[in-house]
């Protein structure tokens, strides 16, 4: 390691624009996340209410996956090694790094929990089969294994990381010059041998992808044949239809966000390729995820969609009245025909 080196890095590349940009995702994200929690307790309308709780489960966890990574932890990743450090608040408290990607890893298996329950909600509601009666009864168990199952993932994952001093040197060998602020940073390097890594990861995500497909898969199935018994309308039908393609746009979008970073991460270990810039401004786009999630929620249902509407249009309103009134006073004079065009 070369110490002394002089990196070609700029500012998209350093500490201090990542942490700057995490920062003011936080302030910009957080009246958003707080207008969405208002909408989905007091907007969401009667006919909404089987999965009213469900999206409140899921909006709670997508805020805190995204305050984890704002403004808690702030992980700088050295992809394409499993290394990084902290910059978030967790540091100034001492809290271990090791626990920090943990809890990290956590907050986003149980996110992808939240959407896997709500398709499975409708996926209870909707659907007529002979076996409902006991997967009702199975749901919670279900729900709490799919909770114990991250759990035994991501622990043995602590467990794993070698001994530091040797790791930070083969890391930092086979990474260009770089900073001396990463040098001096407390580099955690969280494995040398990553194939425990890989192959958890790829298990819990065919595990939760073959999930979403049966419960999707099964919904729709069974929502057609209800049609083709006539045991279901076409309005019904086409109702629940678009409830759903309206479900999966605002759970896809999240996974959009965090496909690009994963894919970048994923090529750079095959090439080993390393970019700083690159990673933080994919990270830091990955990060807004929560607050375009949350407008897809408040526009794609009609119920929030009104309050958004409702929102900046009641004072328009109340501005255009204001308007109208003063300038009553020039009714019956042969000018309030213009006045309205005008308006």
């Amino acid at each position: 390691m070369n110490f002394s080196c002089h990196p070609d890095v700029g500012y998209f590349d350093s500490t201090n624009f990542y942490s700057l940009a995490m920062h003011l995702i936080t302030i910009v994200s957080t009246p958003f996340y707080l207008f969405g929690l208002y909408c989905i307790l007091f907007k969401t309308p009667e006919i909404m209410k089987s999965i009213k709780w469900y999206l409140l489960n899921l909006r709670i966890w997508i805020i805190i996956f995204d305050y984890s990574i704002t403004i808690m932890t702030i992980p700088f990743i050295l992809a394409p090694f499993p290394a990084g450090f902290p910059l978030g608040v967790l540091r100034l408290f001492g809290v271990p790094t090791i626990i920090q990607t943990l809890m990290v890893l956590i907050i986003f298996a149980y996110m992808l929990i939240a959407m896997i329950a709500i398709i499975e909600s409708r996926f209870n509601t909707v659907c007529t089969f002979s076996w409902k009666r006991k997967w009702k009864y199975w749901r919670r168990p279900w729900l709490v294994a799919n909770h114990v199952i991250v759990l035994l993932f991501v622990i043995p994952i602590g467990f794993m990381v070698p001994d530091q001093q040797l790791a930070r040197q083969i890391t930092f060998e086979k990474l260009p010059c770089l900073p001396s602020e990463i040098y001096n940073a407390p580099v955690l390097v969280l494995a040398i041998d990553y194939t425990y890594h890989f192959i958890a990861a790829v298990t819990y995500i065919t595990f939760f992808t073959l999930q979403v497909i049966f419960f999707a898969g099964f919904l729709a199935w069974n929502s057609i044949s209800q049609l083709m018994k006539n045991t279901m309308s076409r309005r019904t039908f086409n109702l629940q239809r678009k409830f759903f393609i309206t479900l999966l746009i605002q759970l896809i979008v999240p996974l959009v966000f965090f496909f690009f970073p994963s894919f970048y991460v994923l090529v750079s270990v095959i090439i080993k390729y390393y970019n700083q810039a690159i990673l933080n401004i994919l990270f830091v786009g990955a990060s807004v995820q929560g607050i375009v999630s949350t407008w897809v929620m408040l526009l794609v249902y009609r119920p929030y969609r009104e309050s958004v509407v409702s929102l900046f249009y009641k004072p328009f309103k109340a501005t255009q009245e204001n308007s109208l009134k003063q300038l009553n006073p020039l009714r019956g004079n042969g000018n309030s025909i213009g006045i309205v065009n005008v308006v």
